[in-house]
């Protein structure tokens, strides 16, 4: 019987270890994006003309693709609440500060599972690159 068991076990895994892998299949269009999120810096600075836009769009993505509510939401920074779980879980926090005519921003992703590291760190790219440019892939960010 325990034998049955650990076979049962055993085959589950596999299963699901063929179909994570097979759904990881990443078109070039895909991998291009991913190297452009990757490649944007989560500090950097806009001209103040172009700030209204990127907090508008930081405060339109973190409302949307972050698994925690928003806690905080002032002209300099937007957080959200941190909980405790079990699940890898993602908030943020963006910060702007104004400096003669250049807005700078500061952009973090935090997780509640330690080992999740990279992917939260490609979150805040990802929200980085949304900021500059507009362009977001929804399926690609981390929840």
């Amino acid at each position: 019987m325990l034998s049955l068991k650990r076979h049962f076990l055993i085959v589950s895994a596999v299963v699901l270890l063929i179909i994570g892998c097979a759904g990881q299949q990443v078109t070039p269009e895909i991998q291009a994006y991913d190297t452009r999120v990757m490649s944007q810096p989560t500090s950097f600075s806009l001209p103040t003309e172009n700030s209204t836009e990127a907090w508008s769009r930081a405060h339109q993505f973190v409302a949307t693709l972050s698994s925690f509510r928003m806690q905080t939401v002032t002209d300099y920074v937007i957080q959200t609440y941190m909980m405790e779980s079990a699940w890898p879980k993602y908030g943020y926090s963006v910060t702007r500060t104004t400096s003669g005519d250049r807005t700078n921003f500061s952009v973090q992703c935090f997780c509640t599972n330690r080992f999740s590291g990279k992917n939260a760190e490609y979150n805040a790219h990802a929200l980085a690159h949304y900021m500059v440019t507009g362009e977001v892939i929804d399926q690609r960010i981390n929840r």
